[in-house]
């Protein structure tokens, strides 16, 4: 009851919401589209457009199988924000990303909700992209062609959203906005639409002129802005700046 029925453009919350999307479609016939603004997509978006190959972890409190991973990927892994100690150390900042003057060609990005929500939807479906706003029109434009071409595909774009210290779902305004940047590039009829994605549609075009302003005021651009992190808010507010459709290939996205 929660697939949003035989609408072709889908939309919903976190890693539960794309189990629901998922569960209505099948492997070949669904585009899944994960969008985390202020972390993994942008840094993932930022990173494949400098040429690096990007693989999504999941991420767990004191995981200690990370470097291990990252090794087996012949990948260099990524700290949190806060961890980055060394100027030069690769960290889940969409800002540091763009600022390094050269990127290792693999990279592994650890994360509790984009990473996690792409690894998961990636053993179910052979279609999963990284979503936000510097890379929407791109994006938008290469599902648009698909969704022509292929009149039985389904795109189901989720959300990420943000966790409570309870670790409950905390839906974040900015993922929204993205989830909508994405929707309204496709320029899919509205009807093909769901509920859902019109809702996040809409709710990008009412702040798409003014997404420098906006999306430092959400709660999670003050966090990140108190955290001293204002460069990725800055970031990931740079609607089209980047013009790559990454796609999870072989667990890595790539251009």
């Amino acid at each position: 009851m929660f697939g949003q029925g035989t609408f072709r453009i889908r939309c919903d919350w976190g890693l539960t919401g794309a189990q629901q999307l998922l569960g209505t479609s099948s492997a070949t016939d669904c585009v899944v589209v994960v969008v985390d603004v202020l972390s993994f997509s942008t840094s993932t978006s930022i990173a494949v457009s400098r040429g690096a190959a990007v693989y999504p972890y999941r991420w767990h409190h004191r995981d200690d199988q990370l470097a291990a991973y990252a090794k087996q990927q012949g990948a260099v892994p990524a700290v949190g924000r806060l961890e980055a100690s060394r100027p030069d150390a690769l960290s889940l900042s969409p800002a540091r990303l763009a600022q390094l003057p050269g990127l290792p060609a693999r990279i592994v990005l650890p994360s509790p909700n984009g990473a996690t929500i792409s690894a998961w939807c990636a053993e179910r479906t052979t279609q999963v992209f990284a979503g936000c706003v510097r890379n929407a029109s791109a994006l938008g434009a290469f599902l648009g062609r698909a969704l022509y071409d292929e009149p039985g595909l389904t795109v189901s774009v989720i959300a990420a959203g943000e966790q409570w210290p309870d670790g409950t779902l905390r839906p974040a305004v900015e993922d929204l906005w993205g989830a909508g940047a994405v929707i309204a590039a496709t320029g899919v009829p509205r009807e093909d639409l769901s509920y859902e994605a019109r809702a996040a549609a809409d709710a990008f075009l009412s702040v798409r002129d003014d997404l420098r302003a906006a999306l430092p005021a959400t709660g999670s651009g003050i966090e990140l802005a108190q955290r001293g992190f204002e460069d990725d808010v800055r970031y990931a507010a740079q609607l089209d700046a980047d013009h790559v459709t990454p796609r999870l290939v072989d667990g890595a996205f790539r251009a």
